[in-house]
């Protein structure tokens, strides 16, 4: 995945900026860290880099899931899978 916004290590440090966009969620943006919201989401290996002064591109990778056929698991008498012995 591969997000471009605006800098948000930049933005904290020009507050005034943030008072003349009327976007409703920029301070809540900038008092933020986008690496962590997409390592909450799953993705691995986040890396943010600033381009330039006024902006960030953030990239990470979503982990391939196993498939039900790579999965150590059994399946019970009310069919509820449960991990293999």
């Amino acid at each position: 995945m591969l997000v471009g916004d605006g800098n948000q290590k930049n933005l904290r440090e020009a507050e005034w900026i943030t008072e003349i966009f009327e976007e409703p969620y920029i301070k809540a943006y900038v008092a933020g860290n986008l690496d962590a919201w997409m390592g909450a989401a799953g993705f691995e290996a986040a890396d943010t880099q600033e381009v330039w002064w006024l902006h960030q591109v953030t990239s990470g990778v979503k982990p391939k899931v196993a498939s039900e056929a790579s999965m150590n698991y059994t399946v019970n008498d009310r069919g509820v899978p449960a991990p293999a012995v």
